[in-house]
């Protein structure tokens, strides 16, 4: 026939050989006693055999090849869809990888999976209108956790992001990184390579600061950094606050401060949202190597032997498994994450059996250590027209969004929340463990009697989230049903210890008392929240068990262990236990021990782009020019590598169709 043919079936080692060496497959297949029931027709010249994505098109549909009778082949389904690496969840950490691994590895082929819509709204990308944008039901996955005791039984909602870019598309944009010492001590704790003198450079890597670049920003990556430039009076008058009970009032508030209030950093480039949905896929989709799958839960890893050979999934009702030829990299979140390894037999064996999940790794430590920032909100009426409320007024609003229509400027450009810090809970400590975010319009955060409602002000006022940074408290997800698309089971456990309750209460108070200097005092008419209580720590600690809720920074349920370890970062390695091919990239793999009091968000961007950097580097890319003798050397290997990986191309080939 004169022309090369694609041969799926399994052969011998000798047959494996000869293939090797013959150019009319077809021809070889007949001879051998293969039986041949399709043939595909080159459609460009530099089609190769053994090419993980040969220029090849079926002269009729495709039926592969077959050998003797009995012998099972694909005819009445398509080919089975193959990428080398599949990224499972397109949130903030999906995308970074996903996004860097096509810029640096443009040879390989990426599949990025995401349960919602890649499509971007307006409310996604104007930074004015993200408060809508986080409350939406086809944005979000909507959890619910279970009954908090410490909360009086109640529930809380949880909003993550469901759509690309993940929470960081419908966000308030802040960048905050934490303090130095926080990454320390991650080190000292065994998270070796995860210094802030190592971190820091890829958090300049990752961002273009306005400022320029200086000792802790850079000024050429993808991100956008900006301050924010809210000009409502509250804002200043909440800093001067600030300074005058004695907090230091910064101009950065990521330049290692340890304790002190400013403007905050924010996402925003040009009057857009700066998501990683913006910064690194859409770049990345004209490159042609990276497919995105939205609309496709990930139902289960397949794992077969000890190897993660693909990803089962659900779409439009629908079952489908997609093949990685390299890795499966997990970046679903710490809700999705865990979930996900559960779901696939890897998780606590004793909770995996009462579903009739067949255990394939017992992993206990998959769905603890579950870790948020718990917040509590004051809320103030304001005696002055000095808040958001005045864009109620419908001449207003016309304005603000004319001028944004023209200029992309003014309110609608920037983010909702504009001036906040850190503080601590007790002056002993080293670095303050309580985060203070100030936004200029009185707004609801609770249970789940929460409506979108709430987030529009009845009246000028300002409202003060004062949340813990560093809680010791520890949760859990557990799985609710072997169903993918049933919400697994949120135990947030805040407060389950008692430190955890009095350092916030602690800080309620501080903040209260800051609240009543004299730059502020005259704009506040009366305090709603807590309301006519005394200022002492009982009745403090009660109001929050009566009304806290959280900053939406879950971490921490994907912590792994080596041996005796305790306390190992999971970040960017194998599953210890027999899962090759399978990492957990997103921010369920944290330290066991810490949550920093940062934006997580904001970590995942540097973090991530640090992540990328050891996949890309463990898979061969290029170094730095070597002496002609290790050149040599390094050829030799990198030519020895380049056989082995055509040869394992061939062969997850003839393995991908049949299975005669």
């Amino acid at each position: 026939m004169g022309q090369r043919a694609a041969l799926y079936c399994r052969v011998s080692a000798a047959d494996q050989s000869r293939i090797r060496q013959e150019r009319d497959l077809t021809a070889f297949a007949t001879r051998a006693g293969y039986k041949v029931i399709g043939v595909f027709k080159e459609t460009g010249s530099d089609a190769k055999l053994g090419d993980p994505r040969p220029m090849l098109k079926p002269e009729a549909s495709f039926r592969g090849f077959s050998k003797g009778k009995g012998v099972r082949s694909r005819t009445d389904s398509a080919p089975a869809r193959r990428w080398d690496y599949i990224v499972v969840g397109a949130g903030a950490a999906g995308c970074v990888v996903a996004g860097r691994l096509s810029q640096t590895m443009p040879d390989v082929r990426t599949a990025l999976v995401e349960a919602g819509s890649v499509r971007l709204g307006l409310t996604t990308k104007i930074p004015g209108t993200a408060f809508i944008a986080s409350t939406s039901p086809r944005r979000n996955w909507n959890f619910v956790t279970e009954p908090v005791p410490a909360l009086n039984g109640r529930k809380l909602h949880w909003f993550q992001g469901r759509i690309l870019g993940g929470s960081g598309s419908i966000n308030g944009m802040l960048y905050l990184r934490g303090h130095s010492l926080e990454y320390d001590q991650w080190a000292q704790l065994g998270c070796h390579g995860w210094s802030f003198e190592r971190v820091l450079p890829y958090f300049k890597k990752a961002e273009t600061n306005t400022r320029g670049a200086n000792e802790w920003h850079g000024d050429s990556g993808p991100i956008t950094v900006k301050p924010s430039r809210v000009d409502l009076p509250i804002c200043e008058a909440f800093l001067a606050a600030a300074g005058e009970a004695g907090f230091p009032v910064v101009d950065d508030l990521n330049a290692d401060v340890a304790e002190g209030f400013g403007r905050f950093d924010t996402n925003i480039a040009n009057g857009r949202r700066a998501s990683t949905a913006v910064a690194y896929v859409q770049p990345a989709r004209g490159r042609g190597n990276l497919e995105l799958l939205p609309g496709t839960i990930a139902a289960r890893i397949v794992i077969e032997g000890s190897r993660a050979c693909g990803v089962e999934t659900v779409r439009d009702g629908v079952r489908e498994t997609i093949w990685a030829e390299r890795e499966i990299i997990l970046c679903g979140g710490a809700v999705n994450s865990p979930q996900l390894l559960m779901l696939s037999g890897i998780g606590p064996a004793d909770h995996l059996a009462r579903l009739d999940i067949p255990v394939v790794i017992d992993a206990a430590e998959v769905g603890r250590n579950l870790q948020n920032h718990p917040s509590y909100a004051l809320r103030f009426a304001c005696s002055q027209p000095v808040t958001a409320y005045k864009y109620m007024n419908p001449r207003a609003a016309l304005g603000i969004g004319l001028r944004y229509a023209v200029s992309r400027g003014g309110s609608l450009g920037e983010s909702y929340v504009a001036t906040g810090g850190f503080m601590r809970s007790d002056p002993a400590l080293a670095v303050s463990d309580t985060i203070v975010v100030m936004a200029p319009a009185l707004i609801t955060r609770g249970g789940v009697e929460w409506r979108l409602a709430d987030l529009f002000p009845e009246r000028h006022g300002f409202t003060v989230m004062v949340g813990s940074g560093r809680p010791l408290s520890r949760g859990r997800i557990l799985l609710r049903s072997s169903d993918p698309s049933a919400h697994p089971r949120i135990f947030p456990e805040y407060f389950s210890e008692p430190e955890d309750l009095r350092a916030l209460a602690r800080s309620v108070r501080r903040m209260r008392d800051m609240m009543r200097g004299p730059s502020i005092r005259d704009l506040i008419e009366v305090e709603l929240t807590p309301g006519p209580i005394a200022n002492e720590q009982a009745a403090i600690e009660e109001d929050v068990r009566a009304r806290a809720a959280t900053f939406f920074h879950p971490s921490g349920t994907c912590h792994g262990r080596r041996s005796d370890c305790r306390r190992r970062s999971a970040v960017a390695c194998y599953w210890d236990k027999g899962a090759a091919r399978c990492r957990r990239l997103d921010h369920a793999s944290g330290a066991e021990c810490l949550h920093p009091r940062a934006n997580d968000h904001d970590r995942r961007e540097g973090r991530h782009d640090d992540r990328r950097g050891l996949v890309t580097r463990r898979l061969g890319r290029p170094r730095p020019p070597m002496r002609a003798d290790v050149r040599t050397k390094a050829l030799f290997a990198s030519r020895v590598k380049l056989i082995a990986r055509r040869n394992r191309v061939i062969e997850w080939t003839l393995r991908s169709v049949t299975d005669c």
